[in-house]
């Protein structure tokens, strides 16, 4: 106790400026899934799967934002958009425009999107998405759902990532195969269709 006591005391009495308290998240229903090491959030029955944790290796990385995503991607029109409309903080949805699984351990693809008119910004990586799979995978014999959006994440920041000059050529970008993408930090929270398991809290 007085160990704690002389932390709390130093750290009120350091600032110059200002003082801030600010809550800590609730935690109590947050666990860890070992085969993975993804923080995920539980509900209060044992299959309940309400979100997860977002993070920086969560974001496809090896073609540039939009590249494949369909036609409304524009992925040279996308670098300007980044640059220019998005940045650290500002929330994004991922969503599953298909059902459709990518493998057996996988996830559907899910497109990153942001602002009002829901521009696509992204895509998540293999990693991501093998990941959800393992948190929503509750046994052996579980049927996998899932959530058709995930919203609560947000931007952590803008980066720069090096890949084949010709992959971005193939995109329409100019350069040397430079691009600007987006990475991801918070907790998403699934949005499953109403009247889902994973709903029911009582």
């Amino acid at each position: 106790m007085a160990q704690l006591t002389n932390r709390l005391y130093v750290a009120m009495t350091r600032a110059r400026d200002e003082l801030l308290h600010v809550p800590g998240p609730e935690v109590r229903q947050l666990r860890t899934e070992r085969s993975c090491g993804r923080s995920y959030l539980c509900g209060f029955k044992p299959w309940q799967r309400k979100g997860l944790r977002l993070r920086g290796r969560d974001v496809r990385r090896d073609v540039p934002p939009g590249h494949g995503a369909g036609a409304d991607a524009d992925p040279a029109g996308l670098q300007d958009y980044l640059r220019r409309a998005v940045h650290p903080g500002d929330p994004v949805t991922l969503t599953a425009p298909l059902a459709l699984p990518e493998g057996d351990d996988q996830s559907p693809r899910y497109l990153i999107r942001h602002g009002a008119d829901h521009r696509i910004v992204g895509e998540v990586s293999e990693a991501f998405r093998r990941d959800l799979f393992k948190v929503l995978k509750v046994s052996g014999t579980w049927e996998v759902r899932w959530p058709p959006s995930i919203t609560g994440g947000h931007v952590d920041c803008l980066e720069a990532v090096a890949g084949a000059a010709s992959v971005a050529a193939d995109a329409g970008l100019a350069g040397n195969g430079v691009w600007t993408a987006v990475r991801l930090a918070g907790l998403g929270t699934f949005v499953w269709p109403e009247g889902d398991d994973n709903e029911d809290e009582e």
